[in-house]
């Protein structure tokens, strides 16, 4: 959608629904914490009890995480799926919402990264712990 509203790009997928588990639950409710009147965290308060007796989960994630459009309108799209050895997988569209491919990396988009046309740069750590930058494909 754009400025104005208007749709500018439709993406489907046929991704398997994933389903939301109890460990999903608990992680939610475990990153909930209550500052009492000592400064303390306090997970054992009549707030977060409330929260936890109302809050309904629906059976299934969302169809992504994140997204991030670049300037030229590609899209990149962090699946809700778990990661394998630390590799995220994400999948590409073009400009016009057809699928370009899926493609895992070893960075959640949330760290240093620019996305341009069909590449990601980032920035990794070589074994002795030093900054480099990385590039990687984004196509097939």
């Amino acid at each position: 959608m754009n400025l104005n509203k208007e749709i500018k790009t439709l993406l489907s997928h046929n991704t398997p629904p994933v389903k939301v588990t109890r460990q999903d639950e608990e992680n939610f409710f475990n990153s909930i914490g209550y500052i009492n009147s000592k400064g303390e965290i306090d997970n054992k308060n009549d707030q977060l009890n409330f929260i936890k007796r109302n809050v309904k989960f629906p059976n299934n994630k969302p169809f992504f995480q994140s997204l991030i459009v670049d300037a030229e309108d590609n899209t990149l799209i962090l699946l809700y799926e778990p990661p394998e050895n630390g590799w995220y997988f994400y999948d590409v569209f073009n400009s016009e919402g057809k699928f370009i491919n899926r493609v895992k990396l070893p960075l959640f988009l949330g760290e240093l990264f620019r996305f341009k046309g069909r590449h990601i740069y980032g920035i990794e750590q070589d074994k002795e712990g030093f900054p480099i930058v990385v590039i990687y494909s984004l196509e097939r």
